[in-house]
């Protein structure tokens, strides 16, 4: 396998050389996934976690926000702690997946010392973590593509459970194999992960066709909300904390509806707003072709990729439309 890395992949095999020398040398280790975690985040935790206790290491993975429901089908997803005993920790290595700035990482941060070796393996561009190893590799569809490409370079045979994982992690952040990240190497990944006993049938119903009844409400309700503007080529759904309570659902059952902005015939940006708080609004964009959203996003402080990006802007719901739409005036008007 190795003598083919470089042909298929396109990845010098120093980065996975250098990435496996340190884990290697690492033996306590906390794996983050970022906030408001995704298909992506999720699915690669349990493959590294999975991973990284089958050669011998001590492992502690945290997630700290909720997990969406549609995710609970995987195996161990509901044993992954949301902190630990600070005074009892002690890691010698740190794993950032998927998370591109010290914003991402939020609370688990406090557990990562001066002393700790710090890992960022991540897709996003605008990836601004100064790791002691980082490998950041935008043309990759996914954190979860980028460590199959590892197991496969030190000849890791995959269980069944770990190929579950990564192919979660792939399918949800290509969009089903959509997005334009999507290359003929993320397709041969995903054939190799079902060889491995990936059941592709299997975790695309869990995922997208086997919903709660209150999230299926939920989403009436934010599709409700959809409005187009600039000759139908921006569309702006929104979420405020009383759809919600209604629908009795939770917060990360949104996770996934930005995609429903896309769906209207002319879209070429989409924008989701969800409300925080009074003060507080998460937006999440998406956009077609050339459409740069990333970098909309990263005026507020956020960041992504070129057609899929995301930011919180410290104002609440109703301004934060406002001050979108003039923004995107100019470009769409």
């Amino acid at each position: 396998m190795k003598s083919i890395m470089t042909k298929e992949n396109n990845i010098d095999i120093t980065i996975l050389e250098e990435l496996n020398r340190f884990i290697q040398q690492a033996e306590s280790v906390l794996i983050v996934a970022h906030i408001d975690p995704d298909g992506d985040s999720l699915g690669s935790l349990l493959a590294m976690t999975s991973f990284l206790k089958e050669i011998g290491k001590d492992v502690y993975p945290i997630i700290t926000d909720e997990i969406p429901q549609k995710y609970s089908f995987l195996k161990g997803i509901d044993e992954i702690p949301d902190k630990y005993d600070e005074n009892e920790l002690k890691i010698d290595t740190a794993i950032l997946l998927e998370c591109p700035n010290q914003n991402r990482i939020n609370g688990p941060a406090k557990y990562i010392l001066d002393n700790c070796k710090i890992i960022n393996i991540d897709h996003h561009r605008d990836n601004k973590i100064k790791g002691d190893f980082n490998w950041v590799d935008s043309s990759k569809s996914s954190v979860g593509e980028m460590l199959y490409e590892y197991f496969e370079y030190i000849d890791f045979q995959l269980s069944k459970e770990i190929a579950e994982y990564l192919y979660v992690a792939i399918l949800t952040d290509t969009g089903r194999f959509r997005f334009t990240s999507t290359s003929s190497r993320t397709l041969q990944v995903a054939s190799r992960l079902i060889d491995f006993g990936a059941d592709p049938r299997k975790i695309t119903d869990m995922i997208y066709y086997e919903m709660e009844p209150a999230a299926i409400v939920l989403t009436g309700k934010v599709l409700n909300s959809v409005e187009y503007m600039y000759d139908n080529k921006l569309c702006i759904m929104t979420l405020n904390r009383k759809m919600v309570a209604d629908s009795g659902s939770k917060k990360s059952d949104a996770e996934g509806l930005v995609d429903f902005t896309m769906f209207g015939k002319g879209v070429k940006i989409g924008v989701f707003l969800k409300e925080v708080n009074d003060h507080q609004t998460k937006v999440s964009f998406r956009s077609k072709n050339d459409l740069d959203v990333a970098e909309i996003a990263s005026k507020y402080g956020g960041g992504g990729h070129k057609n899929a990006a995301g930011c919180s802007i410290d104002l609440s719901l109703s301004e934060t439309k406002e001050k979108l739409i003039k923004t995107f005036e100019e470009l769409l008007g």
